[in-house]
């Protein structure tokens, strides 16, 4: 009777260990465990705004399949001016060079934001959620100083 108790007691160990695992990963986007994961990440591409959308538009033009394979997820450091200073229920978000690139803070990073003045040079780590409408959205932006 002894060996079924030391089964499921094991089998039970192997389950809670098994839910911290899930619980340590990289954080969820939009969350302050993701925008730190974005922070502490290796860029995979440093490059201007305006390139940016240039390049995924030109990306999505020719196959909006390869545009989302080679960009999405993918972690960015972009600069440029600031075109727009946004709060859109309850998101903060700026667009920065041609009014193509939007990137979005999540509550912690607001104070960072309400600093910032319209056409002010900036530049920004985020990871790159979506090309949509040749805009490109990054989320878990964090300021690069």
């Amino acid at each position: 009777m002894k060996k079924p108790t030391k089964h499921i007691l094991s089998l039970l160990m192997l389950l809670i260990f098994a839910l911290l695992a899930l619980g340590s990963s990289p954080g969820e986007p939009g969350t302050e465990i993701g925008t730190d994961a974005v922070a502490k990440a290796a860029p995979d591409f440093t490059l201007t705004a305006d390139q940016l959308v240039a390049d995924c538009k030109a990306a999505e033009k020719t196959n909006p399949v390869g545009a989302d394979n080679t960009y999405k997820g993918k972690i960015a450091i972009i600069s440029g001016y600031v075109a727009t200073i946004k709060l859109d229920n309850g998101v903060a978000y700026i667009k920065i060079g041609s009014n193509d690139c939007q990137c979005l803070f999540i509550k912690s990073q607001h104070m960072e934001v309400g600093k910032l003045k319209i056409k002010r040079n900036v530049k920004v780590k985020g990871r790159i959620d979506s090309i949509k409408d040749a805009t490109v959205i990054l989320k878990d932006c964090s300021f690069i100083q």
